[in-house]
């Protein structure tokens, strides 16, 4: 009985550790490496499979893309040669990339409160100097 109760408590031990060291960031990297392999295979009969592999590169690489996208015409070259080369792979991994990005905005959102989202008050400024603006420092012709 008492070898039945250490037994118990050494696999529960050993069940909390594997989940404290496990996360969510582990889990979609093994689903993407599945991805992968899996479009790997199916590229030998159809494109598609090109199209799957793309998406976990797509969110393996979505540092790189946010960099092209803050440039409208970086983007627009960027996913104009990638539908060049292949169609498939362009709805695809652009597909993924919006789902990326809507799920990570949706989070970051939950994630700040109210009051670091919106500042309550906003000085006004001055464009050339960027000092705060004073009614009696600027007036203009008095």
């Amino acid at each position: 009985m008492v070898m039945v109760a250490l037994f118990d408590s050494v696999i529960y031990w050993i069940y909390m550790k594997f989940i404290e060291v496990v996360s969510m960031k582990h889990v979609i990297n093994v689903l993407g490496l599945f991805l992968l392999l899996l479009g790997f295979v199916m590229a030998a009969d159809t494109a598609w499979g090109w199209a799957l592999m793309s998406v976990p590169i797509v969110y393996w690489a979505m540092s790189f893309l946010v960099l092209v996208h803050r440039s409208h015409f970086a983007a627009i070259v960027f996913w104009a040669a990638l539908a060049y080369m292949n169609w498939q792979i362009a709805v695809v991994s652009i597909s993924a990339y919006l789902v990326f990005s809507i799920v990570k905005a949706v989070i970051v959102h939950q994630q700040t409160p109210i009051s670091k989202r919106y500042s309550t008050k906003k000085k006004s400024r001055t464009l050339g100097l960027g000092l705060d603006m004073k009614e009696d420092l600027y007036r203009i012709g008095d």
